[in-house]
């Protein structure tokens, strides 16, 4: 592979690069497009989608790696690897970012730094799991049957996470915000209305109280009236 004078290391910098600059672009316009088409962007889908994303990263590094194997040394550019960095980057964006708010979010008040540790160990999990794989078919398989293996193995880790996610009921009711906007409202106009009426029932009882004194103070000055003309 040609490095156009570049370290082989230092490809690696544009894949925390590329998750900061995208982490902004994929809330703002992807999942609030998505809520826009009615689509409800939950944490169980975006991790699901990150999996299958993550496939085709590993599919797109077998396609550089065959390219690579079939062409001259140093032919190839090195910027050929910048679309699998890319694909990696959103489906960090959609596993980690997003698996590590949904463990935060889904534990029990008393557990919730206990779970994310345990979340986060998941990644030690992760590469245990990979260096045992490799270890095991690294005399048997080409670096081209390598990325097309961890490739199924995604698939195949997508596909039992789609099943169990289908039977879980979160913790948390997810509730649409207009739906908390608006049920705030209600209830801020429900208490001015019975504010109001309250006041307005107060009033008429003044009103009736004020009428009822009235008709006392002259019931009580004609009857003043009369005993003095009959004494007269």
């Amino acid at each position: 592979m040609n490095l156009l004078g570049l370290q082989q290391e230092q490809m690696g910098v544009i894949n925390p690069i590329a998750i900061m600059v995208l982490i902004p672009v994929v809330e703002k316009f992807v999942y609030a497009g998505l809520e826009k088409c009615s689509v409800r962007c939950t944490a169980l889908r975006k991790m699901a989608v990150g999996m299958f994303v993550a496939s085709l990263s590993f599919c797109t590094s077998a396609w550089v790696q065959l390219k690579m194997d079939s062409s001259k040394p140093k032919s190839v550019n090195v910027f050929w690897q910048l679309p699998q960095i890319i694909l990696i980057s959103i489906a960090e964006i959609l596993i980690s970012i997003t698996g590590l708010e949904f463990a935060y979010t889904e534990a029990p008040p008393t557990l919730k730094s206990t779970l994310s540790a345990i979340y986060l160990f998941t990644s030690a999990i992760g590469s245990f799991l990979t260096s045992v794989v490799y270890s095991a078919f690294a005399s048997l398989l080409t670096p081209f049957q390598f990325f097309i293996l961890f490739s199924g193995l995604m698939i195949l880790n997508a596909l039992i996470f789609l099943y169990i996610a289908r039977s879980y009921q979160s913790r948390v009711p997810e509730t649409e915000p207009n739906e908390l906007v608006i049920s705030s409202d209600s209830h801020r106009g429900s208490d001015v209305g019975t504010a109001s009426e309250s006041e307005q029932q107060k009033t008429l009882i003044n009103c009736d109280d004020s009428r009822n004194g009235d008709t006392y103070v002259n019931q009580l000055s004609n009857h003043h009236d009369e005993g003095t003309t009959n004494q007269l």
